[in-house]
């Protein structure tokens, strides 16, 4: 799509992501701004993940993932050296705009250990956690029925100093 970064999925597979490389950021407010693909089913997905720390091995296996799925469920998760620890499982949202075509705007808040979770507008999820300060972020995408799933990236904000 003209003027979008298009994200494809090529084959089912976990949740798989690129990260931008602006370097770490603490405190921050992200908000992305997703257009789900012309084929968007089930538990096919799209999000961000956040404070996700360079590996020396240069495998990003740790970070926190944010997701929703084109049938209007939503998840969060925890990723340590590859080691997946659920903080919400898929839990269904009307915030979220469902099928193929469709615009979400995903945001989330880290302060400190306090996180908010939000599409649309609307806060779905919050909770603490201890495990990453700091880090990397991107975007994430999910093939979960659809070969060569895609969705559309139309804008990412970041936002680190608060009044």
């Amino acid at each position: 799509m003209d003027g979008k970064l298009s994200v494809t999925a090529l084959k089912s597979a976990g949740d798989q992501w690129r990260i931008a490389q602006v370097g770490y950021i603490d405190d921050f407010y992200l908000e992305a701004e997703f257009i789900s693909g012309d084929v968007c089913n089930g538990k096919d997905s799209y999000g961000v993940l956040v404070r996700a720390p360079d590996q020396e091995d240069n495998i990003l296996d740790s970070g926190y993932v944010f997701v929703i799925s084109c049938d209007g469920y939503f998840r969060a998760y925890l990723l340590v050296n590859g080691t997946f620890v659920n903080l919400i499982n898929w839990s269904r949202s009307p915030e979220i705009n469902l099928g193929p075509n469709q615009r979400n705007i995903l945001g989330i808040r880290a302060i400190e250990n306090d996180y908010q979770l939000y599409v649309n507008n609307a806060q779905l999820y919050e909770f603490e956690d201890t495990t990453f300060a700091t880090g990397n972020f991107g975007i994430s995408i999910r093939s979960d029925t659809t070969q060569n799933f895609q969705a559309f990236v139309e804008q990412i904000s970041l936002w680190t100093e608060f009044d």
